[in-house]
């Protein structure tokens, strides 16, 4: 029925096995990628329920590492304490030069992260 030579059959078993690599390479980059936006989701969903709080409301620590940012207080647009896996931080959102920034602090007054704001 099929009359192959060994050269034909050795050239089509490479070639299934490179598509066959390469499927499955494609594969798990798609599941990665599928894998780091749940992660992504998930985070976002424990930072969407923060609760706005007074500036004089946030920890000591954070009011004084605020301060040490060199950012007037009536700069902060809003204040929230954010509790993420039973661990909370506090963002301060200010305004300056026309652009909104968020500062994210920890409770004891670290500097976690600062970035614009959206």
């Amino acid at each position: 029925m099929f009359n192959l030579k060994i050269t034909d059959m050795k050239s089509l078993l490479i070639t299934l096995g490179l598509a066959v690599a390469v499927s499955t390479t494609s594969l798990a980059q798609a599941s990665l990628e599928k894998t780091k936006e749940v992660k992504e989701n998930a985070m976002l969903k424990n930072t969407s329920n923060p609760k706005v709080i007074k500036f004089e409301e946030a920890p000591i620590a954070v009011q004084n590492a605020f301060k040490a940012e060199k950012y007037p207080k009536e700069n902060i647009v809003e204040v929230q304490e954010v509790t993420e896996a039973s661990t909370k931080t506090y963002k301060i959102i200010i305004e300056k030069d026309a652009q909104k920034w968020a500062l994210k602090f920890d409770e004891k007054g670290t500097l976690l992260e600062k970035k614009e704001a959206k």
